[in-house]
């Protein structure tokens, strides 16, 4: 997407206004990954010294990089992280802290804040009834572990304003400006512009405020999972009128590109927030939720194609460009795997618990006021397909075992609670944390079928959970859990880079198991080595932790190493520098022949041709991320077949999101592919078709 023509595009110089700030050249702003890449495809394709570039990055950039130093480069590149950081400093003494839980809102959500979430006074609405709050959520004056202030029972509005005048004086002393935002830049670039996609979030918000002639947006996926995802880019584009809020009131010709509203009033005319509207929302997407995709519906579809996106959208697809890019073939398989036996009556364990609750909101009625549970449930289920282990030892399951070793401790029980004595061979369970004898363990699933699900834990009553693969544990005097089999641990320092949180730090590496869906990676890997043996391999998945068994499971087997399988990772949590070394690795390195990447972390902006296969372990709700995650290597300069492989594992979500990716894809053909016979084949109830 690109700025459109002057008739269309408000960002023109209205005749005798300056630009606030002081004039600027090109801003790119993009994903941490790309931050080098953009530099050396500058210096790549222009004459040397044709441009200055700067990179505005690291924590002391505003003092290396002020405003006068910034104007005088010709293109300027930074990240969203930066941009976003910046702006909220900048725009945080406009916040008020509450007076009851001391976190900051606008002067506007104070009250919202107030009245219906935080405080002895606050009533949940009808809709928030019907949430249903996880262990550890609560928030403002609800009880919770952590020590909370105490709170008047009944304050005064002159308290409150007296409270805010107070936050407001202080929050004034830590005003910091954003050089960014200071500066009217020539031309603003957003590289991966779907990272704005939420119209709310604090990063929209600070690519909205930026100021500048002409505005590009940059994105192979504009649209991922819903129609509402292109306003944002709309908004920074500024197309008229689709960008703008209007006043519905008779006579009152109010315009803008912003909401602004103090006390429930509009800055610009007067009138009351409710009689301004979004054109986009009312003429577009509201129409698409109440009717659909067809009717009314595919018409407000139509005219967001036709009066918007075919007159301000560039595409160039490797179809339409064949002749000049000469790209290699790219073939795209569809690997099915069959889970083995016990991973799947863990599967369907879980399966069974998780519809069970769907089934419960379905009921109830709640099922959208509960949506982040359901994705949640979603996630673990996509998880433990990967790999039991993301489960059993995820995060969450080892500190609830520490907590409730610490509990017993604190009790005194610290017997097993089926045979009452001290267990010398002492396992936890997934479900509450509880100690057993191994042995009793045994013996109990021997004499019950828990297979069908039917076994019950003799503590918290739950579906009784247990890897019995799981480390000895003793309790200590402390309180804490010792591990007293730890002959695999010391092999950690073959590995670089290894997270004090990551998951191979709270499994036994000793007695490692592996998963279907790993091995069937494995033997991809092998076959490559042995068959293609001057190929290179990205491997890519949504979870870091699943990378983390994968890059043990390749370091570990002296047959893979022997074959030169040599393996790097890049995901979110590493530094600019660590990332840069991985890649140059991976790039230069002849016996490095597999990178492990986050899809979030790698699968956009980054330019690895010199790998011409590619693995995606687990299935994304949005397809277009996965093809661009694949297309880290079709791309100008590869001269070598491309090999994609996607693994699926029969008989689970992963095949059920196989058909909705289906449906996403024909969403975005019928709007950015410009094909209107895709609407008509949209059907809704996405959702529960994942439980079906």
């Amino acid at each position: 997407m690109a700025d459109v023509p002057d008739k269309v595009l408000v960002t023109k110089k209205k005749k005798g206004v300056e630009p606030i700030g002081a004039r600027g050249g090109t801003l790119v702003v993009c994903p941490l990954i790309a931050l080098t890449q953009w530099q050396e495809e500058i210096k790549k394709f222009t004459e040397e010294n044709a441009l200055t570039v700067c990179i505005y990055h690291g924590n002391n950039r505003q003092k290396m990089c002020p405003r006068e130093i910034l104007c005088k480069y010709d293109v300027v590149i930074t990240t969203y992280q930066v941009l976003e950081a910046d702006f909220r400093k900048m725009v945080s003494p406009n916040k008020v802290k509450c007076p009851n839980c001391n976190r900051a809102f606008k002067m506007d959500k104070l009250g919202v804040h107030l009245k219906y979430f935080c405080g002895e006074t606050a009533q949940r609405t009808e809709a928030q009834s019907r949430q249903r709050r996880t262990a550890g959520s609560s928030r403002g004056g609800t009880s919770g572990n952590k020590k909370k202030k105490s709170m008047k029972s009944e304050p005064t509005k002159a308290a409150s304003k007296k409270s805010s005048k107070t936050s407001q004086e202080k929050a004034m002393e830590g005003y910091k400006e954003s050089v960014l935002h200071t500066i009217c830049w020539w031309r603003i670039v957003l590289d991966e512009a779907h990272m704005i996609k939420s119209r709310s979030s604090s990063t929209s918000s600070a690519a909205f405020h930026l100021t500048g002639i002409h505005r590009w947006c940059l994105s192979g996926t504009p649209l991922q999972n819903r129609v509402g995802e292109l306003y944002s880019l709309i908004r920074f584009l500024r197309i008229d009128p689709m960008a703008h809020y209007f006043c519905r009131k008779d006579g009152c010709g109010c315009k803008s590109i912003y909401y602004r509203m103090d006390h429930g009033k509009c800055r610009d005319c007067g009138c009351g927030s409710t009689q301004h509207f979004s054109h986009f929302n009312k003429h577009v997407l509201n129409v698409i939720q109440r009717e659909g995709y067809t009717g009314d519906g595919r018409r407000a579809m139509m005219k967001l194609k036709e009066e918007v996106l075919d007159r301000c959208l560039l595409r160039r697809t490797k179809e339409s460009r064949a002749e000049d890019l000469k790209l290699p073939p790219r073939t795209v398989i569809i690997k099915p795997i069959r889970l083995h036996p016990r991973e799947e009556d863990f599967y369907n364990a879980l399966y069974t618990q998780t519809k069970s609750s769907f089934d419960d909101y379905v009921a109830e009625g709640t099922l959208l006021n509960n949506y982040a549970h359901i994705f949640d449930l979603l996630t673990k289920m996509r998880q433990a397909v990967d790999h039991p282990y993301m489960i059993v030892h995820s995060k969450k399951n080892h500190t609830r075992m520490q907590q409730a070793n610490a509990v017993a401790v604190a009790n005194g029980s610290t017997e097993c609670e089926l045979c009452e004595e001290t267990p010398t061979d002492r396992v936890l369970s997934s479900c509450c944390g509880s100690g057993f004898c191994r042995v009793c363990v045994i013996d109990m699933m021997t004499l019950e079928d828990v297979g069908e699900g039917n076994t019950r834990c003799p503590c918290c009553r739950a579906p009784f959970s247990i890897d019995l693969n799981q480390e000895s544990h003793q309790v200590v005097d402390n309180g804490t859990l010792a591990i007293t089999d730890t002959a695999g641990m010391p092999s950690l320092k073959q590995m670089r880079n290894v997270a004090s949180g990551s998951i191979l730090r709270r499994i036994n590496l000793a007695e490692f198991s592996t998963s279907t869906k790993l091995e069937a990676l494995i033997m991809e890997l092998y076959e490559m080595r042995k068959e293609r043996p001057g190929s290179k391999a990205l491997v890519f998945s949504q979870f870091t932790s699943m990378l983390d068994l994968v890059r043990w499971r390749l370091i570990s087997d002296p047959c893979l190493q022997d074959l030169g399988l040599g393996v790097r990772i890049i995901h979110g949590g590493m530094n600019v520098k660590s990332r840069d070394e991985a890649l140059k690795s991976f790039r230069e390195d002849s016996s490095v022949r597999v990178l492990l990447m986050s899809l979030k972390a790698g699968g956009v902006a980054l330019n690895l041709t010199v790998a011409n296969e590619a693995y995606l372990l687990d299935p994304w709700w949005n397809p277009a991320a996965e093809m661009q995650a694949i297309d880290r290597t079709h791309r100008l300069g590869q001269y070598r077949p491309i090999r994609a492989v996607r693994f699926i594992a029969e008989g689970t979500v992963e095949e059920r999101v196989l058909q909705l990716q289906e449906k996403k894809r024909l969403v975005f053909d019928g709007t950015v592919g410009r094909d209107a016979q895709s609407l008509k084949m949209l059907t809704v109830n996405d959702m529960k078709a994942l439980f079906t």
